[in-house]
């Protein structure tokens, strides 16, 4: 088959498809005719197919705008959540759990669990601590309330005492 003229219409793909039918008549071949065409360019067909490829592409774009911001939110959500129980034991509440809900990464979710634990074990260290405080107070109490008395007693009744009872109040 020789090559389509330059402005033949057959010219514009690489592929050409031809076809052959034959034409009876009396039962016998009389003839054939012969179809030949070729694809249609690319360009073209882009340009035939524009509507349906523009929805493809706005079905692309809102299918990963809706991913995206689902991802974002499955992120965002929890660390919301943990910043606003970390502000809250700030302000003094009471202690709340570092749990992570609904459906979150894994690494939220480990991040979750160690600062729950690490704010559990604060907790219970603040509270040793003030227990401690509290019975280093009171052993420290018992002996300054002795000696508090005792210079009570010696500037109220100094000119009263002996020596004897003011040399055991100094002692």
């Amino acid at each position: 088959e020789p090559t389509p003229p330059l402005d033949g219409i057959r010219r514009r793909g690489q592929v050409r498809l031809f076809t052959g039918m034959p034409v009876f008549a009396d039962g016998r071949v009389i003839a054939v005719v012969r179809l030949s065409r070729t694809g249609v360019d690319v360009v073209e067909a882009l340009w035939l197919y524009r509507a349906e490829l523009a929805l493809a592409l706005l079905l692309c774009v809102g299918l990963t705008l809706s991913v995206a911001y689902a991802l974002s939110r499955a992120i965002s959500r929890p660390v919301e959540a943990l910043m606003e129980d970390a502000a809250a034991i700030t302000r003094g509440e009471p202690r709340r759990t570092f749990r992570a809900r609904g459906f979150v990464p894994a690494e939220l979710f480990a991040l979750s669990e160690s600062l729950d634990a690490l704010t559990r074990q604060l907790t219970e260290r603040a509270e040793y601590v003030a227990a401690f405080a509290a019975q280093a107070g009171h052993e420290l109490k018992t002996p300054l309330t002795s000696i508090r008395g005792a210079v009570e007693l010696l500037a109220e009744s100094d000119a009263d005492m002996t020596p004897d009872e003011r040399a055991r109040f100094l002692r």
